[in-house]
């Protein structure tokens, strides 16, 4: 899945250790997750290739990318009636 091999370039990218590594590796494994049980909204989907883009292209916007990411996973758990 392009989501899992995603996840092992961002630990590559970013020092394993690192906070914004660890953060992103369990946004992506909360998202896969649902992922599994739950339809994705277009809107979800849109937010995570932006994440995606942004952690990709720029390393100083991997902040925005974990924030733009937060919010695609609030919206999936939204649209499938999760809190």
């Amino acid at each position: 899945m392009a989501i899992e091999d995603l996840d092992l370039k961002y630990q590559l990218t970013f020092p394993a250790n690192s906070k914004e590594a660890k953060t992103l590796s369990k946004i992506v494994s909360e998202y896969n997750k649902l992922l599994e049980d739950f339809e994705e909204p277009k809107d979800a989907q849109k937010l995570r290739l932006k994440a995606y883009e942004l952690a990709e292209y720029n390393s100083q916007d991997i902040t925005t990318a974990l924030k733009t990411m937060r919010l695609a996973i609030k919206i999936m758990k939204s649209c499938n009636g999760l809190r």
